[in-house]
């Protein structure tokens, strides 16, 4: 169980910093 807690907390890191890519990507896009 362990290893799948940190396996989630890893993946939602990872989307997380995608996510701020994303939107950084998108802000300067739209301007």
């Amino acid at each position: 169980r362990v290893q799948i807690v940190a396996a989630l907390m890893a993946i939602d890191a990872g989307l997380e910093r995608l996510r701020h890519a994303v939107l950084e990507k998108g802000a300067d896009d739209d301007r």
